[in-house]
């Protein structure tokens, strides 16, 4: 186990001394999904911190909550703060984590025996534990309270926030033909399915493509030739953060009919570059976009077909929508997170 004091990249403004000497931060969670982004902006604004570098374990192992505990309480912890859902078994110090959503609980197909195991024995009885349980909206944040019981003022919504790069001046992602771009893994709550039907039946021009994130997949190929739309499908691989608002401004609409997320950060980082969206008319994907996406019942192909066609056709009442977004779009950034996050830790205070 290799436990680091770093500083690298951090922002020292602050005095060392606003946090516990040995206040200790899980920085095994960055990476390129939700979560990897919330604790990399955190770390970016947080005072030097000791950080848990252990690399044997990741912190989704099933045993990482007795490793957690041993290296704790082995380095006479005073804090421990989580960016994501692990959290130490019978922890020696006091601690705060973050729960962005109860997908894993919520989702069947995302679901497993093991899974909900874990929540129901670990992850709940760590809820009442915790000093404080930090979520990213209000529908994550009911989700927990029902599910756990605590009491309300110990679930804190902090959000998410979009990089200062998500604006809609800079450079477009030059494809030869307009598309429509989803975002996403190929995890069955995305809604690829539902969303590859109702593009092939939308009524909109057929020079408008269908542009995938990630690899491709003889499997999305498969489906898309059933479906008549084998010329049409696109896939643009690995895409850096640097070149993601590029995508996002290339598009003619984002789609994003997930049938469940905490957060849904597509929305708000294709809204702030100026693209409109399409996404469900379901929990925080609805309070996220506010009035300001067109929502669609992700369920109902025909539903999703509407909005693609509205959204297409319709596009001057979208822009201009997304000109009404502005000032609502500038709450979701890391800075007012970070702020957040202080608010809620008592050890910040």
């Amino acid at each position: 186990m290799n436990l680091t004091c770093t500083s690298d990249g951090l922002n020292t403004d602050k005095p060392k001394d606003a946090l516990p000497s040995r206040f200790y931060f899980d920085s095994r969670w960055i990476g390129s999904h939700g979560i990897g982004s919330f604790a990399r902006e955190f770390l970016k604004r947080a005072p030097a911190l000791n950080v848990i570098t252990t690399r044997f374990m990741k912190p989704v192992h099933p045993l990482d909550s007795f490793n957690l505990n041993y290296i704790l309480k082995k380095n006479n912890a005073d804090f421990f703060f989580s960016p994501g859902y692990n959290a130490p078994f019978k922890s020696p110090c006091p601690y705060v984590f973050t729960v962005h959503d109860l997908n894993h609980f919520d989702v069947p197909e995302n679901s497993s025996v093991l899974k909900r195991l874990y929540y129901d024995r670990f992850l709940k009885p760590a809820c009442w534990r915790a000093e404080k349980i930090l979520t990213v909206s209000d529908f994550s944040k009911k989700r927990i309270l029902d599910w756990t019981g605590v009491s309300e003022d110990k679930v804190v919504n902090v959000s998410n926030g979009a990089d200062e790069k998500f604006t809609s001046y800079g450079e477009k992602f030059d494809f030869h033909k307009p598309y429509i771009f989803f975002v996403g893994n190929r995890k069955p709550h995305k809604n690829l399915d539902r969303a590859m039907h109702a593009f092939a039946t939308a009524d909109i021009d057929n020079e408008i493509v269908f542009l995938l994130t990630g690899t491709p997949d003889p499997c999305i190929y498969k489906k898309a030739k059933t479906l008549g739309m084998q010329e049409r499908l696109f896939f643009c691989g690995f895409i850096s953060d640097e070149k993601m608002p590029c995508y996002y401004r290339g598009a003619v609409a984002t789609l994003f009919p997930s049938l469940y997320e905490g957060f849904g950060l597509p929305i708000i980082e294709s809204m702030r570059c100026g693209t409109p969206v399409i996404t469900s008319n379901l929990g925080a994907m609805k309070e996220i976009s506010a009035a300001y996406a067109c929502l669609v019942d992700p369920f109902d192909i025909g539903s999703i077909k509407l909005g693609i066609e509205t959204t297409i056709n319709d596009a001057v009442i979208w822009n201009n929508k997304l000109n009404l977004a502005n000032m609502y779009l500038q709450e979701f950034t890391w800075d007012n997170t970070f702020q957040k996050i202080q608010g809620a830790i008592d050890v910040f205070n």
